[in-house]
């Protein structure tokens, strides 16, 4: 019995021994995490993810959270503080930005409306703010402050690439800084067009406008992602390039009415070529057949130099063409010019009338170019690029470059210009109904 009693009390000892060993063992490990110090031992956070005098801490309930725990809080949390209480007492102590999502001088700043605003909350701000400005105050009034680049959309080598490049190397030096003539081609010209609509409305992003993407594409696509007027900012016209009518040496005509009078005793036996549907060539001889009641068939290419080379070689009798790609190859006789699509002679061709004065009245086709920027450009920037480039095309040696590529120079101001393409489309889309033209 004494053995048995002397046998448990070691087994009690031993098991006293071993808990505590655990227990220390246990102690040891809180110790090392931390936690076996009186918590809180250090300042606490609590985020509140909302910013400051929000709903949720200003509210009448957010109020009653507020003073029922977080004030509580401070009285027993050593250094305890609340993130989102920080910094409002001495509000504002760093500068301040109000961002306006639109370009500086636009409507919604300088407007009427805008102007109030302005006065009353951001001049106001001023005496309280330590360094508040406004951002879209930055960049009108100092015009141009970087590269600038002019979209052409077609690819390089064209008349719309030459005249883009000829008016950007005479701009840098008036506007104080680069401009670089950047070639997006493809679809008409809508790949370009669109780029230029789309872009931040300050400036330094311009389009090399003419009739495709401008005024006709719109019309026979009614998918075009752009309006030819709402999405773009009118800046001025350049140049302009009439249509010239020629034909092929084979056949017996020597002027428009000639043609005319043959279309008219062979209706649906001429073919004429285009540089491709809904082309201005194309629209340019459909133009011409609704004036004449004519029936000429129409053969269509990929570009003007597979419409010309059939021409030449006689797959085609006839057709429009710029005046700046046929100069070269009249001298050789391989075509024949026999009118042009203006209200005046060209020097370049002295000798090849007007079509009106062949007896087909108000007959004028040009092809033109002109600059444009997206919608909402500043009035400030339209002007300055407005005057610098009229009289950067008005100069002698423009002229001269110009007339080399069969262009005669046209400056306008914004509003000549918008209702110049305005004008165009009100032509066009006539011609495109009333000759029922499908885009292919």
């Amino acid at each position: 019995m004494l053995r048995q009693c002397n046998l448990s009390d070691a087994m009690m000892k031993r098991r006293d021994k071993a808990v505590r060993f655990f227990a220390s063992l246990c102690f040891g490990l809180f110790v090392q995490d931390g936690y076996a110090q009186p918590y809180p031992y250090k300042p606490i956070r609590i985020i509140v993810p909302f910013a400051p005098g929000g709903t949720h801490a200003s509210s009448k309930q957010g109020s009653r959270l507020r003073d029922a725990h977080v004030r509580e809080s401070r009285a027993f949390a050593a250094g305890f503080y609340r993130v989102a209480d920080v910094g409002s007492q001495n509000y504002p102590y760093k500068t301040i930005r109000i961002v306006v999502p639109f370009a500086p001088g636009g409507a919604h700043a300088s407007s009427k409306q805008g102007s109030r605003l302005r006065d009353a909350h951001v001049r106001e701000s001023r005496a309280f703010a330590a360094g508040f400005y406004r951002v879209a105050d930055v960049g009108s009034q100092n015009y141009p402050y970087k590269t600038i680049r002019i979209v052409v959309p077609f690819a390089p080598g064209g008349a719309n690439d030459i005249i883009a490049r000829v008016v950007s190397q005479r701009l840098a030096e008036p506007l104080g800084q680069q401009v670089i003539v950047e070639n997006r081609g493809g679809a008409g010209g809508a790949i370009g067009a669109e780029l230029v609509a789309r872009a931040p409305a300050d400036g330094y992003t311009l389009l090399l406008a003419n009739p495709g993407p401008n005024a006709i594409n719109p019309l026979l696509q009614p998918r075009t992602p752009y309006d030819p007027i709402r999405d773009f900012s009118m800046i001025t016209l350049m140049a302009v390039s009439p249509q010239v009518l020629v034909v092929h040496p084979s056949l017996p005509v020597r002027s428009a009415k000639e043609l005319v009078t043959l279309a008219r005793a062979r209706p649906g036996q001429i073919n004429y070529g285009s540089s491709g549907t809904g082309a201005i060539t194309h629209l340019a001889m459909e133009f011409f057949k609704a004036h004449t009641k004519t029936d000429m068939v129409h053969i269509p290419y990929q570009g003007a130099n597979l419409s010309l080379t059939a021409l030449i070689g006689g797959q085609v009798s006839t057709m429009f063409a710029a005046l700046g790609s046929i100069t070269a190859m009249l001298g050789s006789q391989k075509i024949k010019a026999i009118g042009v699509a203006a209200n005046e002679r060209t020097p370049l061709l002295p000798d090849v009338p007007t079509i009106a004065a062949s007896g087909i009245p108000a007959f004028e086709v040009v092809n033109w170019f002109g600059i444009l920027g997206p919608a909402g450009l500043p009035r400030p920037v339209i002007e300055r690029l407005n005057q610098t480039i009229n009289r950067v095309v008005q100069s002698a040696d423009t002229r001269e470059r110009f007339s080399a590529r069969g262009c005669v120079p046209r400056a306008t101001s914004p509003e000549e210009f918008e209702r110049h393409i305005k004008s165009e489309l009100a032509r066009w889309s006539s011609v495109i109904k009333s000759q029922a033209i499908k885009p292919e």
